[in-house]
């Protein structure tokens, strides 16, 4: 029975098919859209339309994005469901945020919007990789 179950799941054969499993398109996704959200934050354009997009993208990059890409590494896909995936995600960026501008401030680094930029951008970056790596090695 294991050795059916074994023989069903899809191993991808090269990176191609490796990067359109779904998980890891999210994973490239969030990553993306992250970058995105860092060059509009620091860019300095106060055009109507940059300001209401930075505020459209940098929403999700705030409150979303470091709380999920932490659940997804601590959870297994189909151990916690949509809604359980959305308030652990949004929770634990509410804690993460700020617990980031709390150890930067210990550290001696500046308090400002680049500096804090930057380090969720890393965390986030460094927890992709991580969640990837991960898909990888549950796919072999």
């Amino acid at each position: 029975m294991i050795i059916l179950e074994m023989m069903k799941k899809k191993t991808p054969k090269n990176i191609l098919s490796f990067i359109n499993l779904s998980r890891v398109k999210w994973y490239i996704l969030i990553i993306f859209i992250s970058i995105l959200s860092t060059v509009l934050i620091i860019v300095n354009d106060n055009s109507n339309m940059s300001i209401y997009l930075r505020q459209a993208i940098s929403i999700p990059f705030m409150f979303f994005f470091p709380g999920y890409v932490l659940v997804n590494n601590i959870y297994s896909v189909n151990e916690i469901g949509d809604v359980e995936m959305l308030t652990l995600s949004i929770s634990l960026s509410l804690i993460i945020v700020p617990s980031i501008g709390l150890l930067s401030n210990y550290v001696g680094l500046d308090i400002n919007k680049s500096t804090q930029t930057y380090l969720i951008l890393f965390l986030i970056l460094i927890m992709s990789i991580i969640g990837i790596y991960k898909t990888y090695k549950s796919n072999l």
